[in-house]
């Protein structure tokens, strides 16, 4: 044999070997086992390119995460925090377009993940880059496929059916929120845009499952379900207190946004703050947060982002479960009767106008003024 084909077959060999070393474990290799050990998840939460899981494990020693595919088999390492607690990033962006199932895997042994959080406090689906991630718990896992918008804008009439919200001696919230919204839809479908309500009569509406949760929270849990295929969501509501000297307009927004995030909205807060009458204007700040231990509101106007958790559930839920950004406006008291009626003659248009100019203009598009 020449030297020549000697080489062919050295090559061939060597080949051949890295071909063995990379090939992946296959699943034969893994033995699964539903009751082996001992876990559960503590918390989920959505992070820049993917979700973090903190979980407790019992019974095993340097557990990892066994991400199973139709495909392959895939393990992360946790970052151990203490004795039997552990966190782990999961980077959604790496993973191509499958069903997955979550293992906690040592030794080629697994045992399914559990998460049997509250519903209130599991991860539902979001947008998460170019890839809509589905969660799913009766086999602890998810699913990522291609995303794709289903709607422009998403509005939220708040209230409605029994909850009429507040009121006074002309109209109820519920029938101003959805007489505002209504008009938006139109004029936002009149710059081609697709737009989704959460109702459009003076019934309930559109309403998440029939979970024995209250109303606030099945529409919230609602906005973050639709609102992941829309570009923007919003809710319109009317404000009212035991201060009848109160007034103006509020926008409210999560404690986690930057001014990055609000650009449209700080947009919409400047040119009402030049057209929306000064003397009307007298609560504290136009754009806030709010604190849910405290309830305190923090002004939102620099963007200056605030470490608490979300007192509002139509902006809590959906951004906690869905990643979803949901902002509220309150367009004026309905207790303040120089407030309302100026509103209610003239001022609502002129604020629905506002805020469909800056949204459509974010949409890149061109505002059409009404004639």
């Amino acid at each position: 044999m020449n030297k020549k084909l000697i080489y062919i077959f050295i090559a061939i060999a060597i080949i051949v070997t890295v071909f063995i070393i990379k090939i992946p474990k296959k699943d034969t290799k893994i033995t699964y086992d539903n009751n082996l050990y001992s876990n559960k998840v503590i918390s989920n939460k959505y992070i820049e390119k993917g979700i973090n899981l903190k979980v407790e494990i019992h019974d095993i020693i340097n557990p990892k995460l066994l991400i199973k595919s139709s495909k392959k088999l895939k393990e992360l390492e946790f970052n151990k925090l203490n004795d039997n607690l552990y966190d782990i990033d999961i980077n959604i962006e790496k993973l191509n377009n499958d069903q997955y199932e979550l293992y906690i895997e040592s030794n080629n042994i697994a045992s399914p993940l559990i998460n049997d959080l509250d519903i209130l406090e599991k991860l539902n689906r979001s947008k998460i880059g170019s890839k809509l991630i589905t969660f799913s718990y009766d086999n602890m896992g998810f699913k990522i496929e291609d995303f794709n918008y289903e709607y422009d804008i998403f509005i939220d009439p708040g209230h409605g059916g029994k909850d009429s919200g507040t009121y006074n001696s002309l109209i109820n919230e519920d029938d101003l929120n959805l007489k505002q919204s209504l008009y938006e839809k139109q004029r936002y479908e009149e710059h081609g845009l697709k737009v989704l309500m959460s109702r459009s009569d003076e019934t309930d509406g559109m309403l998440y499952d029939n979970q024995d949760w209250n109303i606030a929270k099945r529409r919230a849990y609602l906005l973050g379900y639709y609102g992941v295929t829309a570009k923007i969501i919003y809710s319109n509501h009317h404000n009212s207190t035991t201060n009848n000297n109160t007034s103006g307009y509020e926008i409210l927004v999560s404690n986690s946004y930057t001014k990055d995030n609000l650009k449209t909205e700080l947009k919409i807060v400047d040119e009402l703050n030049k057209k929306y009458p000064k003397e009307l204007i007298n609560n504290p700040y136009q754009i806030y947060s709010r604190d849910y231990e405290e309830g305190t509101g923090y002004n939102k106007i620099n963007g200056k982002v605030y470490d608490y958790r979300d007192y509002y559930a139509t902006i809590r839920i959906p951004l906690e479960l869905f990643n979803v950004k949901t902002v509220t406006y309150e367009g004026c008291y309905m207790s303040n009767k120089e407030n309302f009626n100026w509103y209610y003659n003239e001022g609502w248009k002129m604020m629905s106008e506002i805020k469909i100019k800056h949204y459509v203009e974010s949409l890149g598009k061109t505002y059409i003024p009404i004639s």
